[in-house]
């Protein structure tokens, strides 16, 4: 019989979960996810909401020990359901945003190594959901940042793959603001103005995430003002 997270305990995480505007507050959700997530390892909500909230939770940290150990949980934690089903697209896919996160803890040539590996399983994911936008985006957001000479980065592919997530999912904030950097890096201002200003005024928040779509709100506006 598969072991559940209690109702109470779940309230008590999402209490906690509901402060992570404060970074010590995300902290303490991220560590009492991963908590919930090794107590009951076949609980696949608790499995997923630990690795998401680790991924944002380490994007946020400067050190670069905390960070790669948050990350680490967060790969823990979608392996586990990866263990209960290879094929698991959500939990494939935060398994390897929290892999190339504690890479790049690790420093440049640890990222750069882990991304050789991690576009084939970003191409796994198109080929098996290709109607899904994560895979899209992520796959856009590297093209846009890995330095071309030395590893697959391509700016002008990076748009494309993030206009397909952003046809994909037209509302999602996360989406919008890396599809306006992508315009902004190849210098289509307008292209990039247009983005900000949706995920300001047309972005819709994701469950369990509302806080995060208004910092990405606030970053949108913060970067109209520099454009």
């Amino acid at each position: 019989m598969t072991r559940k997270v209690s109702e109470h305990e779940w309230q008590e995480l999402m209490e906690i979960y509901a402060k992570r505007d404060n970074l010590e507050m995300h902290r303490a959700a991220a560590a009492g996810a991963a908590g919930l997530a090794a107590t009951y390892p076949e609980d696949r909500e608790v499995q997923l909401f630990c690795a998401i909230t680790q991924y944002y939770c380490a994007h946020r940290l400067k050190d670069h020990g905390r960070k790669r150990e948050v990350a680490s949980q967060g790969v823990a934690a979608a392996g586990r359901i990866m263990r209960m089903d290879p094929h698991d697209y959500d939990a494939r896919y935060w398994w390897v945003l929290n892999q190339f996160q504690a890479r790049m803890a690790e420093g440049i040539p640890a990222a750069l190594r882990e991304a050789r590996k991690i576009r084939g399983y970003i191409d796994d994911l198109i080929a098996d959901e290709p109607d899904r936008f994560e895979a899209y985006m992520m796959k856009g957001v590297l093209y846009r940042e890995l330095p071309p000479l030395i590893s697959w980065g391509d700016k002008k592919k990076g748009v494309k793959m993030l206009e397909k997530a952003a046809s994909l999912a037209p509302r999602d904030p996360e989406v919008l603001l890396e599809l306006a950097a992508a315009y902004a890096k190849v210098r289509r201002k307008a292209d990039a103005r247009v983005a900000y200003r949706k995920v300001i005024d047309e972005s819709t928040p994701p469950p369990n995430r509302e806080w995060e779509t208004e910092d990405a709100r606030a970053y949108a506006l913060k970067m109209l003002k520099k454009l």
